[in-house]
């Protein structure tokens, strides 16, 4: 039998976005928001706005920029965001709309 050594790795450093979206979801579960309804509020910022920021180089909420909401939301509708809700929406509105 081999022995293994552990040694304790330090956690990452919390991103000021992270912390943010911990602070909303907190806020949302004093309010008596539901686990579930926790979970749907966590999936946007994380799977979508995120990536998003991460790809154009925004590591902190103040380079957060109307104009760049305005691409997100743009690139959401169009199907151009590489974002989970885009590709949702693609699906949704092909099985809807090609009827």
């Amino acid at each position: 039998m081999t022995t293994r050594k552990l040694s304790v790795v330090a956690a990452p450093a919390e991103t000021a976005f992270a912390r943010l979206i911990a602070d909303y979801l907190q806020d949302r579960r004093a309010g008596g928001a539901s686990p579930k309804t926790i979970t749907i509020y966590a999936d946007a910022p994380s799977s979508v706005l995120l990536p998003f920021c991460s790809a154009r180089d925004v590591t902190h909420p103040a380079q957060v920029s109307s104009r760049l909401l305005n691409d997100l939301g743009a690139g959401l509708l169009d199907g151009s965001s590489r974002g989970r809700a885009g590709r949702y929406r693609r699906r949704r509105c092909t099985a809807t709309c090609g009827r």
